[in-house]
């Protein structure tokens, strides 16, 4: 793990961003429209040529008041178009289009200056009254940053109780000058409707300040206590990304599996993680946002797009307003929000405001909307919201699915409100498997989850978690696999290696959880597996099949030999066999041949099931022997599995040669398929023998010769693979003795794969 690193408040220093960027959207009037009238009589050509005169073009018009809605380039100013239409004898009026508030929006004196509100659809869903819209006093949001100053005007009530995970206190209160916690948690939830400063994403949400050191163990401890103290949003306006000056490298520390860990765990307690991207620039990954499970926001700018500082890459998974990187008091193009009185900017010192720019201010956006989620349906899971955030994001640039710069898209707090939880194009199934089966104290064993996409439109990005359920001081596990991308019907494998400390029942969850690239929408799968660990014992088994490929409605042997590798002996041993898979097409014919047995050192014993399959298809068998020592009493065991296939009838192309004959199928080796084969099965005079198996080219060119042992029933299997290096062509297998002559014909080719 690497060194317990700084992060870096992720709002933009003054020095590095200064840009001139259009006026925002909201306002009081539009600023890219304007009304005109024009006087009686004023042919239509006439008005044409005085809308195009002062650079506008016209929208939509009310011809019983000679009205016409003009649109204005933007930067051309309303306030300067008006004037030269006025000049005009035959305009009546020019008048600035003046927004209208909607019944529902609350009277925060600065709230026509929170663009960003407009931007991502909250002051809509205000003004249209959406149900839930201005969120719960019952859902928190932990701001996980530099503290909250308390006594600011509008931050009153707003807080429950704090953390300071630097002295394990409850004293969140910002150091002296420092205001970043401050101004992010006003963006998120600050006190609205309430005649001061602005008003807060999540109107009623609770903020929970959780004061930290700005280093990842700071983090890592105080994101987890917000959440074990009730906090369902978390939101971290840092990241792990620098640069010292304009010209310096961006520098960005990698992940740890502790803080990959945490971010795991508050998901799994149900919250909402949400980090800012960054702010220099690049596509480097900045964590926490790129830890999964965690929403990584990129910023926009007052335009809708993208703001140039933004940082872009796999982290992102949706954008929200940051601001235009002016960084000027009183500006237009900033995210304005709380602050203390000695950063106040001078006209609203009052009001302890000014304004800021990030992927800082971007992230407490997408928290709010999280808590407003909740607020609105308190019975919703993680999954779900970010679902709906994901899915109802939109794309400034008309791009569809998932981009680095958007992610999913930008966030829509009106319909995110308004949406049902998204439907997935992606589906998971899971499987899960140990091996060995019945491993022993001190034994390394293997913990196989295969993650399958059955959705029928687009692939799943699957992070696997796997969890002890029962016995969990029994084993020690090492780190968790990557996440990887699983296309539309394929297959990824996680493995997991762990080693047995203690002998008992062990339980595992595996989860696969994925999200839909397409919708952004959550899926996921889980199967649970029991095994147990057993004391190390002096037992070792092997398991083998007569004959190796069983064949349909054809008895089958499965020998199961036993060995006391140890010095004493061992009384009792129970041999046991069961099927893992495939069971229903196996009918087991008696008991074991041999029963109970003593075993004394350095001795083998073999015990036989004989089993009649019904149908074709993959089995696993799982044999068990158990035996306890005489002079201790302690109980040993051994286990082994099988993995076979059961090969059938239908497919065999019989050619009876009396007493016997030879079958081959399919008689197509495809060079081109790794799985490909020639089966090529023989039944004898009945009794254990070996048959001459010779294969000749089509000139008559022996290329391979061997003997093939026919069983107890008669019956004996060969194959013909590319292993045999066969150049394509026409061959021929010969078979001999044990009452058998045939000779069948096979085909090697190597045809292109599809």
């Amino acid at each position: 793990m690497p060194a317990n690193i700084r992060f870096h408040p992720l709002s933009l220093l003054a020095a590095l961003f200064v840009a001139a960027v259009a006026r925002p959207a909201f306002g009081r009037h539009l600023p890219d429209e304007v009304m005109v009238r024009f006087q009686p009589g004023t042919p239509a050509e006439e008005q044409a040529r005085i809308i195009t005169g002062a650079g506008g073009k016209e929208k939509d018009s009310v011809p019983r008041l000679r009205l016409k809605l003009v649109k204005i380039p933007p930067g051309q100013g309303v306030a300067a178009t008006i004037e030269r239409l006025k000049r005009n004898p035959n305009v009546q009026s020019a008048e600035p289009n003046m927004r209208l508030y909607p019944k529902g929006l609350p009277d925060d004196p600065y709230l026509d200056k929170q663009w960003s509100l407009e931007q991502i659809g909250a002051i809509l869903a205000w003004g249209m009254t959406v149900t839930g819209a201005e969120g719960s006093s019952a859902v928190t949001i932990a701001v996980v940053d530099a503290g909250i100053l308390s006594s600011h005007p509008d931050l009153a009530g707003k807080l429950v109780a704090g953390y300071n995970a630097i002295d394990d206190s409850n004293n969140a209160e910002p150091d002296a000058g420092e205001d970043h916690g401050t101004f992010v948690g006003s963006i998120a939830a600050a006190n609205t409707d309430n005649g001061k400063g602005i008003a807060g994403t999540a109107q009623l949400a609770k903020l929970m300040p959780v004061k930290i050191g700005m280093d990842e163990f700071s983090i890592i401890k105080g994101a987890l206590t917000a959440v074990e103290r009730g906090a369902r949003v978390v939101n971290m306006s840092l990241g792990s990304c620098s640069q010292e000056c304009a010209t310096c490298p961006v520098e960005c520390e990698p992940p740890s599996e502790a803080g990959a860990e945490a971010a795991l765990t508050a998901y799994g307690d149900g919250a909402v993680l949400v980090a800012a991207a960054g702010n220099e620039s690049t596509t480097m990954t900045s964590y926490p946002a790129g830890y999964p499970y965690v929403l990584g926001v990129s910023a926009t700018g007052p335009s809708g797009t993208l703001a140039d500082y933004s940082n872009r890459g796999p982290q992102v998974d949706v954008a929200a307003p940051g601001g235009g990187g002016s960084y000027d008091c009183h500006n237009s193009v900033d995210v304005i929000g709380a602050t203390d009185p000695t950063h106040a900017c001078p006209a609203w010192l009052f009001q302890d405001l000014r304004t800021m720019a990030g992927t800082s201010m971007s992230a407490p956006h997408v928290a709010g909307l999280a808590a407003v989620l909740f607020g609105q349906n308190p019975s919703r899971t993680n999954d779900e919201v970010i679902g709906l955030i994901r899915s109802t994001a939109y794309q400034p640039e008309g791009a569809t699915g998932w981009n680095d710069s958007y992610g999913y898209g930008r966030i829509d707090m009106n319909g995110a409100l308004t949406a049902v939880a998204p439907a997935p194009f992606a589906g998971l199934s899971v499987s899960v498997a140990v091996s060995p089966a019945v491993p022993a104290v001190g034994a390394t064993l293997t913990v196989t989850s295969t993650v399958h996409n059955t959705g029928s439109g687009d692939a799943a990005e699957v992070v696997p978690e796997l969890k002890v359920t029962a016995g969990e001081s029994l084993v020690n596990s090492v780190a968790s696999p990557a996440p990887a991308m699983v296309t539309t019907g394929g297959t990824a494998v996680f493995v997991w290696t762990f080693s047995a400390t203690g002998a008992g029942t062990v339980g595992l969850t595996t989860v696969a959880r994925g999200t839909d690239r397409r919708t952004g929408a959550v899926v996921k799968a889980s199967a649970n597996l029991g095994f147990q660990i057993v004391a190390a014992g002096a037992l070792r088994a092997s398991l083998s099949l007569d004959p190796a490929a069983p064949t349909t409605g054809r008895a089958f042997r499965a020998v199961l030999s036993v060995t006391n590798t140890g010095s004493a002996p061992v009384k009792l041993v129970i041999p046991a066999i069961q099927a893992n898979r495939g069971g229903g097409m196996l009918i087991r014919q008696g008991a074991p041949s041999d029963g109970p047995a003593d075993l004394g050192p350095a001795t083998t014993r073999s015990f036989t099931w004989t089993f009649q399959p019904s149908g074709s298809g993959p089995v696993s068998l799982t044999a068990t022997t158990e035996g306890r020592r005489p002079d201790n009493g302690a109980v040993v065991l051994a286990a082994v599995t099988v993995d076979f296939t059961v090969l059938p009838v239908s497919d065999q192309v019989m050619a009876r040669v009396a007493p016997g004959h030879a079958l081959a199928a399919p008689n197509v080796l495809d060079l081109s398929d790794p799985a490909g084969r020639v089966v090529i099965v023989m039944r004898g005079t009945g009794t254990a023998a070996t048959a001459n198996l010779a294969i000749y080219d089509a000139m008559g060119g022996l290329v391979r010769k061997g003997g093939v042992p026919i069983d107890y029933t008669g019956w004996g299997v060969a194959y013909v693979t590319a292993g045999d290096n066969l150049a394509p062509g026409v061959y021929w297998a010969l078979v001999t003795g044990a009452g058998i002559d045939e000779r069948k014909p096979f085909k090697v080719v190597a045809r292109r794969k599809p």
